[in-house]
């Protein structure tokens, strides 16, 4: 593996805890402590999935996942501006040229 010109780490517990992260989401998700929870949330998905039986939970399954991809899509609409002012860079990594370019 190539090794990183400028790595960025995640230091947590009060400075105990030093982890190199692959990128701003990742840099996030780390210092707010939600890996616990994309873990849960990880399984129940693989749990509700591996349940789908017949063609009514597969429509039941799939209008709970467009819900909630939906709702992810609002917060990280409203987080763009804010997400925007403080990382920079991070528009370009993470939602690709073209939207920072677009001036949103």
């Amino acid at each position: 593996m190539a090794k990183k010109n400028n790595p960025l780490y995640a230091v947590t517990n009060k400075g105990k805890d030093i982890e190199e992260v692959s990128g701003y989401v990742d840099l996030l998700i780390t210092k707010l402590g939600l890996n616990p929870i994309l873990e849960f949330f990880e399984e129940l998905i693989d749990f509700l999935l591996k349940q789908i039986s017949s063609y009514a939970s597969f429509v039941a399954m799939k209008e709970f996942l467009d819900d909630l991809v939906s709702k992810l899509d609002l917060l990280f609409s409203q987080v763009d501006p804010v997400w925007a002012s403080f990382f920079p860079s991070a528009i370009e990594s993470f939602f690709g040229k073209e939207k920072n370019e677009s001036g949103s």
